[in-house]
C-alpha cells in the first residue's frame, strides 16, 4: 500500500509536470507539491516523489515539445 501511494504520487506528478511544464518556474514546483502530498507519510517520501515526478515529467515535456 505504501509503494502504491508513492507510485501514484509519481504518476500524478508526472502528468501535472507535462501539463504545467510549459510554465518555467511554477510548473515543476506545483508538480512536486502534488506528488509529495499524494505520496505523504513523511518528508523523505514526498521529496522523493516530487523529485522523480519532476525529472520524469520534464523528460515527457521535452519529448512532447520535440
Amino acid at each position: 500500500r505504501r509503494q502504491m501511494s508513492l507510485l501514484l504520487g509519481i504518476i500524478i506528478g508526472c502528468i501535472a509536470m507535462v501539463i504545467l511544464g510549459v510554465i518555467p518556474v511554477l510548473g515543476p514546483i506545483l508538480a512536486g507539491m502534488v506528488a509529495g502530498i499524494i505520496a505523504g507519510k513523511g518528508a523523505k517520501r514526498g521529496a522523493t516523489a516530487g523529485f522523480l515526478a519532476g525529472i520524469i515529467g520534464g523528460l515527457g515535456t521535452f519529448l512532447f515539445l520535440i
